[in-house]
């Protein structure tokens, strides 16, 4: 296993960390998870996550790296932590949710 920090993310781009990361999880295995937890999102865009810290990452920049392996056929579960209707304003990351997941559908 191994950690990458926002800094790294950020520095090499979260499309490339993402990669690396299911290369790894999909390299003798039958399959993989993803576990999203909405409190990495940027709560400057999705105010609706259970303990916002800023500087996180961007709905879209999350959207292209699970678009990424929308078809592999390893990608096995998907869970959503941390989101909080009771920080959400007008449903914003209720629908950021939905994208994120509709994003490993279509």
């Amino acid at each position: 296993m191994r950690i990458c920090f926002i800094d790294e993310v950020k520095k090499r781009g979260l499309r490339e960390v993402f990669r690396e990361a299911v290369a790894h999880v999909s390299l003798h295995t039958a399959g993989y998870g993803i576990s999203l937890d909405m409190d990495a999102l940027d709560p400057a865009e999705e105010a609706g996550v259970g303990s916002p810290v800023p500087n996180g990452l961007h709905r879209m920049e999350l959207l292209a790296a699970l678009e990424s392996v929308h078809a592999d056929r390893k990608l096995l579960a998907l869970e959503v932590v941390e989101y909080n209707p009771h920080r959400d304003n007008n449903y914003k990351t209720a629908q950021a949710v939905r994208e994120l997941c509709k994003s490993l559908l279509d």
